[in-house]
């Protein structure tokens, strides 16, 4: 039953690791979450959920620099696919003073770790 179990969460683990999409949301004048895991091959796709315009543009001194947003109006959306493997730093160019978002791009590798310990802690949290 054990292998059973290892067997069907293994399978598990490595059909979700492939490249996924991470929402974040723009709201109440915050990104939202304001930090975030993903890897390379990810997107990140961030929504205008607040009654102001937005975009989303890279932070002058972020390792990782990649074209910014068009303005985003409520309810419009931006794609980020993920290319290289180091930190994004970005923020709201429209509202500089806005607290910014940090994409920390880690390896699958890390990823795939994480991603076990969490689900080993759901599992765990069933199980008790």
């Amino acid at each position: 039953m054990s292998k059973l179990i290892t067997s069907i969460l293994s399978l598990f683990l490595i059909t979700n690791i492939m490249a996924a999409e991470h929402m974040v949301s723009i709201e109440n004048f915050a990104f939202n979450p304001a930090t975030l895991e993903v890897a390379v091959g990810d997107t990140v796709i961030f929504t205008n959920n607040d009654r102001a315009p937005h975009n989303v543009v890279p932070r002058e001194l972020s390792p990782v620099q990649f074209l910014s947003s068009p303005i985003l109006n409520t309810g419009d959306s931006f794609t980020l696919e993920i290319s290289e493997e180091d930190q994004i730093l970005a923020h709201c160019g429209v509202h500089p003073r806005m607290p910014g978002i940090e994409l920390n791009i880690i390896s699958e590798r890390q990823l795939l770790l994480n991603k076990i310990r969490s689900d080993l802690d759901k599992l765990d949290k069933m199980i008790d």
